[in-house]
């Protein structure tokens, strides 16, 4: 069922949803953004579907922390 829901995304946040699977359950932004060739502008989408939540505190300033 979840296969089914990422499946549905575009292609960019898919992947952006794969890299921050690699980089664990805590992830950042940047961290996506370079290990995706082309990530998508911003993490809405995938927040908004519920595959990930922003956390309320960043361990790293200045960076969106998402689990």
């Amino acid at each position: 069922m979840i296969a089914a829901r990422v499946d549905l995304l575009p292609i960019a946040h898919k992947l952006a949803l794969q890299a921050a699977a690699v980089v664990g359950r805590s992830f950042w932004e940047s961290a996506v953004m370079e290990l995706v060739d082309e990530p998508p502008e911003d993490f809405g989408l995938i927040e908004e579907r519920d595959f990930v939540r922003r956390s309320s505190t960043s361990s790293l300033e200045g960076q969106r922390e998402y689990v």
